[in-house]
């Protein structure tokens, strides 16, 4: 009952969302797409992720966030970033 509650809110207001941020108008005699504005863009992808981003309310065993999967990789982004890479396999393997 309250799962479904809850995707009926979040639906709703991912349609007050994509109201207040109409598709853009076609203009006659322009070919090809035009540009979305990137408020549009966002309540689109929550609309097309929901059953993703509200699986937490469903399982929970999933977390609600993402800090440790983030936490876990932070390490050797870093060393990526000063070093630019690793030099080799064994290399990379030293240092996990």
């Amino acid at each position: 009952m309250l799962v479904k509650h809850l995707n009926k809110e979040f639906s709703n207001i991912i349609l007050e969302g994509l109201h207040a941020n109409p598709p853009p108008i076609p203009i006659k005699g322009q070919k090809g797409r035009r540009k979305q504005p990137h408020s549009r863009n966002f309540p689109e992808r929550m609309q097309k992720h929901q059953n993703e981003i509200l699986l937490f309310v469903i399982n929970p065993l999933v977390p609600f966030d993402n800090n440790l999967s983030e936490r876990d990789i932070r390490m050797s982004k870093l060393k990526m970033k000063i070093s630019g890479l690793f030099r080799s396999e064994n290399g990379a393997n030293a240092f996990s």
